[in-house]
């Protein structure tokens, strides 16, 4: 089992702190913990995944889906102008809608992308689930394909976590120009305990 525990926590305490934070608005949170239903709604995914011939869900999905049926945040910086996109994006998928079907979203050749973090209309960060028992995290951004993060869901949130979802934060592993420029330059203005070096490019 991962370190990473309590996750309904640790994630209510980051947006405790985005409120907190003078220069940052919380546009929209919520952190909706997993009700009753969460063993079913594993079971099924389980069935599914069972389905298509693939390892089942990892501890760290379970663990995750026990404690939390959904995230949605997003923040901005209270200087940014009105036409800005928001500076810090999460929308992290309920287990019925990431182990389902992607047909109308994902294009053939990326039919085994499961969202997981549906962060931003024109993006998302997917499970590969391409046989292997512990899937790694694939950005995306739609209709332009994207690559591999080289982490799996453990490793995600711990990275989400310490981006606080800013604002196409992946690009910092992926690679992405502009907006990784921006977040390594702008995570240290508004955070003392950001480190570059935890996010480590792969490509």
């Amino acid at each position: 089992m991962s370190s990473l525990i309590n996750y309904r926590e640790r994630f209510q305490s980051m947006v405790d702190e985005l409120i907190e934070h003078p220069q940052i608005e919380v546009i929209r949170y919520k952190i909706d913990k997993a009700s009753k239903a969460a063993p079913y709604r594993i079971k099924f995914a389980n069935e599914y995944l069972q389905k298509l011939l693939l390892p089942p869900l990892t501890k760290d999905l379970v663990a995750f889906y026990s404690e939390c049926s959904r995230i949605r945040l997003e923040w901005r910086l209270k200087s940014a102008p009105p036409n800005r996109n928001n500076h810090g994006n999460i929308d992290i998928e309920p287990i019925n809608r990431v182990f389902d079907s992607w047909r109308n979203c994902m294009p053939n050749e990326f039919k085994a992308l499961h969202p997981f973090d549906f962060f931003i209309e024109e993006a998302c960060v997917a499970l590969n689930l391409n046989g292997d028992e512990n899937p790694m995290l694939h950005f995306h951004r739609l209709g332009h394909g994207g690559g591999s993060m080289g982490i799996d869901i453990s490793g995600y949130l711990e990275l989400l976590l310490k981006s606080r979802g800013f604002w196409y934060w992946q690009t910092s592993i992926v690679g992405g120009g502009r907006e990784e420029q921006e977040f390594r330059d702008t995570m240290p203005k508004l955070f003392p305990d950001y480190r570059d070096s935890d996010f480590v490019r792969i490509v």
